[in-house]
C-alpha cells in the first residue's frame, strides 16, 4: 500500500477544516467527512493518477476535487505529498508552500 504525508500547510488545512465544521455542523459531521478525506488521500496515495495535473505550480504537482474542497498533491517516488486542502474557490499559488 502506498503512502501519503502531510505538508505542515496541509495540516493547518486539516486543523481550520476541523475548527470549521465543528463549529458549524458538529461533531458527527466532522467525523464523517475527516473519513472521507482519510480516504481520499489514501485512494491517491494508491492511484496517483486519478488527479488532476497542475503543471503551473512544478513538476508532479496534482490536484483532485473533494465535495467543497480540492486536495492539492505532489507525486514523489515513494509517496505523495499533500500540499494542500483547500476551498474549491481557493487559489493554490497564494494558499500553500510547496514541500521539499
Amino acid at each position: 500500500m502506498a503512502q501519503y504525508k502531510l505538508s505542515p500547510a496541509a495540516q493547518t488545512d486539516l486543523i481550520d477544516i476541523r475548527r470549521y465544521t465543528l463549529e458549524n455542523w458538529g461533531d458527527a459531521q466532522w467525523r464523517h467527512y475527516f473519513a472521507e478525506l482519510k480516504q481520499s488521500m489514501t485512494l491517491l496515495a494508491n492511484n496517483e493518477l486519478i488527479g488532476i495535473d497542475m503543471p503551473e505550480l512544478g513538476a508532479g504537482y496534482c490536484r483532485f476535487p473533494l465535495k467543497h474542497h480540492v486536495i492539492y498533491y505532489i507525486k514523489k517516488p515513494d509517496c505523495i505529498v499533500i500540499a494542500a486542502v483547500l476551498g474549491r474557490n481557493m487559489s493554490p499559488a497564494k494558499h500553500f508552500q510547496r514541500p521539499s
